[in-house]
């Protein structure tokens, strides 16, 4: 009787015990899976978001701040890393190349400061100092130095060079939301940059009106980019960087335009061309809709424009720039590089309000080569090198009208 109870009892704890064992398990490998799926998604978030990921460790070594100044040293590091290259992102997505590299900061002594590019890391070497606003932008302008327009600012003229610098850095300082630095910033580099040279002190005024009309990143830095880009592989000469005066005095004008002032909306050099349309005018806008300005940028690609860019302020102007556009790209005439929503903060002479900045190239070249292959095929005379397609007009999927000459004669004909 006994035996059996004993039994009986041994057999009910090895059931528990089994039921208790399948649980445990369990558990620990909910937990497990839960860990490793935790560190797969901090993984690639450190990989997409680097910036986010030193914050996060600014935050981890500020904890242990108090045990050893080295670790505080590292924060100060983190933590202007973050902030920076957080600046620099956001700058980049406006006008991608414009800044792209981040930013690596290690502490040094005074013989061993410099800075350097690994790859695509700027690396600031600082001696340190308990001022943080010091120390925030020093490693600002120490960054801008090689990573604002990194190789194209070689072919750009050299005081506009130093102001686009200048108003970068104090923009920078200004989203960082740090008063300390912007008055640091002021005292110790933008005003004695500016009474020594007076031509940076009217650049640095003239690119912050642009700045706050949203045209400095999106029209006039793209403008110097494909400058530059163009003047390549040749050297900087004083030419090239004349034309990049050029286009500064034409977006100066725009930026100084009032309501309802006539200004020059073509620019012309001897290696860039491109044309602004704006969208502004009420009674052009009730009076005729979309169509004034779908004709304006059809013209200035039949002009030889190589780039268009829609620039519009309100929220009537921004919709009829979106429509304008998505009339152009329907009838396969405009085909887009980039589009910007933004708002603008010159209350002076517009107040907030939303703005748009629409930047597209013709279609033109893209559509007449797909004739050219489609004649080819079914025109012998083409395919032969007999005759060549020069122009068209069309409406896509309706009629096409062809352009063609003799290549022998050069007598033109239309069919």
């Amino acid at each position: 009787m006994l035996y059996g109870v004993i039994i009986g009892l041994l057999s009910l704890a090895g059931v528990v015990y089994g039921f208790t064992s399948s649980i445990a398990w369990s558990i620990a490998a909910t937990i497990m899976g839960a860990l490793v799926t935790a560190l797969v998604q901090v993984f690639v978030y450190i990989i997409f978001f680097p910036e986010k990921a030193e914050k996060l460790a600014s935050l981890v070594a500020k904890c242990v701040v108090t045990i050893t100044g080295r670790a505080k040293k590292r924060q100060v590091a983190l933590d202007l890393q973050s902030k920076i290259n957080t600046c620099a992102r956001s700058v980049d997505n406006e006008t991608a190349g414009l800044m792209p590299y981040r930013l690596q900061i290690d502490w040094a002594s005074p013989d061993t400061r410099g800075t350097f590019l690994d790859n695509d890391t700027v690396v600031v070497r600082l001696d340190y100092e308990p001022n943080p606003e010091r120390n925030l932008v020093i490693a600002i302008m120490a960054f801008l130095s090689r990573a604002l327009l990194a190789v194209e600012r070689r072919y750009i003229d050299n005081t506009l060079s130093r102001s686009l610098e200048l108003t970068m850095a104090k923009s920078m300082v200004d989203s960082i939301g740090s008063r300390g630095a912007a008055t640091y910033m002021l005292e110790n580099i933008i005003e004695p940059d500016c009474t020594k040279d007076q031509g940076v002190a009217e650049d640095c005024e003239v690119l912050t009106r642009m700045h706050m009309r949203g045209h400095l990143t999106r029209v006039l830095l793209r403008g110097l980019m494909d400058l530059a880009r163009k003047a390549m592989p040749g050297f900087p000469n004083p030419s090239v960087r004349a034309q990049s005066r050029q286009i500064f005095s034409f977006m100066r004008t725009l930026s100084e335009r009032q309501k309802g002032e006539i200004v020059p909306l073509v620019l012309k050099t001897e290696l860039l061309k491109f044309q602004i349309v704006l969208v502004a005018k009420k009674d052009t806008r009730d009076t005729f809709d979309i169509w004034p300005y779908v004709e304006r940028v059809r013209m200035a690609f039949a002009s030889g424009n190589e780039r268009v860019f829609i620039l519009a302020i309100g929220i009537q102007n921004v919709d009829i720039a979106k429509r304008a556009f998505r009339k152009l790209v329907e009838n396969e005439q405009a085909k887009l590089i980039d589009m910007q929503e933004y708002e603008v903060s010159d209350s002076e002479t517009y107040g907030p309000a939303p703005a748009i900045c629409i930047e597209c190239k013709s279609m033109q070249k893209a559509v007449l080569e797909k004739l050219r292959r489609a004649f080819s095929k079914h025109v012998q005379q083409v395919n032969d090198g007999l005759v060549e397609i020069v122009a068209f007009g069309r409406i896509p999927g309706e009629r096409c009208k062809v352009a063609v000459r003799s290549v022998k004669g050069r007598q033109s004909s239309r069919s």
